[in-house]
């Protein structure tokens, strides 16, 4: 079967609901670029007031809180911060790797009247372990740990060991969560993020080092093997290999290769889950795919080196704020497609410029004398598929 037949075929079966016009514009949620705006014009009105609180002779915590409360809402209903002394302002991520993506850009769109008096995190930053907390009815003494590590050089993290002696006989799952929550807080969200893998529990602390040096220990390992070391999310493209299915007609099914910045949001679409998809939309944020169509005749080299040129074009639009969204991965398909997954944190602006955009059309123009079809699907498995052009 010819290449061309065999994309007609697949696009027939992925696209036989799709809508060649382009979808309504929705007010039923603000985009996550419209909620940062909003915030930190909220922030600056503000601004006087939480610092007097936060600062006064009587600091007000809870008047305090009440009053940020009221702010963050704006961004969404599941945003957790902790506010210090000296207006230091910290968001937390407590688990959901999406607020990894959305926060960093959030921090960056700060305004500069309020940089020289709040210092804003996208993340908890590293603590002394030197303090106790209670989870599942266990009180902990952080300072008692002791861990062995060792480092998975192609991986890049560490798989820990840990022994404490009130986390024992605790079930697999209950010290998994414990000593990741206990991690984030000594070492930072951004560290235990990027370099902690695997977590296990020992039974005794034959050979294991006194957690105080942990944080020092992972920041040397990291350097020592040439790699950068970073305390935010660092959110490197990761390569992966698919297995298409001849048999599914389902976007992405025919996927050979690809890179990938969210692995995490690949194997939710590809397991026909939306948890992470709705996270992000319920805070304005749209992960999406690009879909480009492979003419007969064009060679496979020549439709990947098109791609490339259509991302680095995207990440051009997004590094300048032209566009506000980030570029997450490609991959090619079989059925001779190329897929291009980004974050849009204003998605209809982004579409409407896009269809119209005369730099796309010369790029997809340019490279054959046949059309290339410019679709787009989010990553909501059973979303439909609409046409650009």
């Amino acid at each position: 079967m010819k290449l061309k037949t065999l994309v007609l075929l697949f696009l027939s079966a992925l696209c036989a609901s799709a809508k060649p016009e382009k979808p309504m514009k929705s007010s039923e949620t603000i985009n996550f670029s419209e909620r940062v705006d909003k915030f930190w014009r909220w922030f600056e009105r503000h601004s006087d007031k939480m610092e007097s609180l936060n600062n006064g002779k009587k600091r007000d915590m809870n008047k305090l809180n009440n009053l940020l409360a009221q702010g963050v809402q704006i961004i969404g209903d599941d945003v957790y911060y902790n506010i210090g002394g000296d207006n230091e302002l910290t968001f937390c991520v407590e688990e959901r790797t999406e607020c990894h993506y959305l926060y960093p850009w959030l921090v960056a769109s700060m305004p500069d009247s309020l940089r020289t008096k709040w210092t804003v995190y996208p993340c908890k930053q590293p603590s002394k372990p030197d303090f106790g907390l209670r989870i599942f009815d266990r009180d902990i003494n952080v300072a008692d740990i002791k861990y062995s590590a060792k480092f998975d050089s192609e991986r890049r993290y560490f798989i820990l060991t840990c022994y404490q002696p009130d986390l024992v006989g605790l079930s697999e799952t209950e010290c998994v969560q414990a000593l990741y929550l206990i991690l984030e807080l000594i070492l930072g969200e951004g560290v235990a993020y990027n370099y902690i893998g695997e977590v296990y529990l020992a039974d005794n602390d034959k050979g294991m080092t006194p957690v105080g040096d942990l944080s020092e220990a992972v920041k040397a390992t990291v350097e020592s093997n040439g790699i950068e070391y970073h305390t935010e999310p660092y959110m490197p493209f990761y390569t992966y290999q698919g297995n298409p299915d001849q048999n599914s007609k389902s976007v992405r099914s025919d996927i050979i290769a690809g890179t990938s910045r969210y692995m995490a949001l690949n194997n939710d679409y590809l397991n026909r889950e939306r948890n992470i998809y709705d996270s992000l939309a319920e805070k304005g944020a749209s992960a999406i795919m690009l879909i480009l169509t492979q003419p007969e005749g064009m060679e496979t080299n020549d439709f990947l080196e098109l791609r490339y040129k259509v991302e680095d074009y995207l990440t051009s639009l997004f590094d300048s704020s032209a566009q506000k969204g980030m570029l997450l991965g490609g991959a090619y398909g079989a059925s001779g497609l190329a897929y291009i997954d980004i974050l849009l944190f204003d998605a209809n602006k982004f579409l409407s410029d896009i269809s119209e955009d005369k730099n796309i059309s010369a790029l997809l123009t340019d490279a054959t004398a046949e059309p290339i079809q410019l679709m787009f699907k989010t990553f909501a498995p059973d979303s439909e598929v609409f046409s650009l052009r």
